[in-house]
């Protein structure tokens, strides 16, 4: 195990946050492994109990360790699956270039079509198709046709039937919800419904490399659109 180290006046609880999380993620710590107390951490690493209390709630709050009453703090043993429950709030929020976040949803948005068609069931796409009719109805209001555009998308990674990937999706969705609004009044709505129209028809046809051409082209647009609201500005 590493050893722990007295940290810096500025930012002490986020150091303090960054040392704990360093050793979890090293097996410092192994998992169902008791941790040091308050008051023994806040003396190794030369800290007030508050900014040692505030860190292991953080942790615990990503579900990466557990405080039982009368005993202290245990790291949790986690599969791959909480992994990600437990560390993807925290790309959210990190600061994200969203053109990277753009263009990682093409990889994945892409890559997940043959799992989107080999599951597809009936009732899918017609949620599928309920949520076009949506955009439809709402093509003049860029906030709420947004938050259809993004459910088709979630929609789309539940029917992949990867948990993985379904999790990840719903973290971009929190990063993406803001900035769809201001990239759909530049490409415009008609672009998304018309796309959407040629991903759902794909997916219907078991076609996974027309859909997964589609969606790129798709998400093309998006980030076409993107860049030119970087470049204005």
């Amino acid at each position: 195990m590493k050893s722990l180290s007295p940290v810096r006046k500025d930012n002490i609880s986020n150091q303090v946050f960054d040392q704990l999380l360093l050793q979890i993620i090293e097996g410092g710590w192994p998992p169902t492994t008791q941790m040091p107390s308050e008051n023994e951490l806040a003396t190794i690493l030369n800290v007030s109990r508050v900014s040692v209390r505030s860190a292991l709630e953080k942790l615990e709050a990503l579900g990466l360790i557990e405080k039982r009453h009368g005993e202290g703090s245990f790291v949790r043993k986690l599969s791959a699956e909480s992994h990600m429950n437990s560390l993807l709030p925290m790309i959210a929020l990190d600061n994200v270039d969203l053109l990277d976040v753009m263009e990682y949803r093409k990889i994945l948005e892409c890559g997940m079509m043959a799992l989107v068609v080999e599951n597809a069931t009936s009732e899918d796409l017609q949620i599928l198709e309920s949520i076009i009719i949506e955009m439809e109805r709402t093509k003049d209001d860029s906030q709420m046709f947004a938050v259809e555009d993004i459910r088709f998308h979630s929609e789309i990674a539940r029917m992949s039937g990867n948990s993985i990937i379904n999790k990840v999706q719903g973290i971009l969705k929190v990063i993406l919800k803001a900035s769809m609004i201001n990239i759909i009044p530049v490409v415009g709505t008609e672009s998304g419904i018309y796309y959407h129209r040629l991903i759902l028809k794909a997916i219907a046809e078991r076609d996974s490399k027309k859909a997964c051409a589609r969606m790129a082209e798709h998400l093309d647009v998006n980030i076409h659109g993107l860049k030119k609201l970087i470049e204005q500005g």
